[in-house]
């Protein structure tokens, strides 16, 4: 498995379980969670850092960095064009 941690800054109504969504969309993810929300002034108003830990695994071989690439790439866009969130 390949365990990777993002971090997205957002506005305070994006629910973090929609981010989680969309990992879970992934063919490769495991499992994804939460591990952190940090809001600062310095995130700007009405804004909000949500920290996701994400296990990806193929049940049929070992995983490389370039075998979830594309995915994460796909993911990334996604929730950028969906909720407004960049990573951090």
């Amino acid at each position: 498995s390949i365990t990777r941690d993002f971090a997205f800054v957002c506005d305070e109504d994006v629910a973090a379980q929609d981010i989680l969504d969309e990992f879970f969309a992934l063919s490769l993810v495991e499992n994804a969670k939460l591990f952190d929300v940090y809001r600062s002034e310095q995130l700007g108003n009405g804004k909000k850092s949500l920290a996701v830990s994400v296990v990806f695994r193929d049940k049929n071989k070992t995983l490389q960095d370039s075998d979830i690439e594309k995915q994460v790439n796909k993911v990334l866009k996604s929730i950028r064009e969906k909720y407004s969130a960049v990573l951090r």
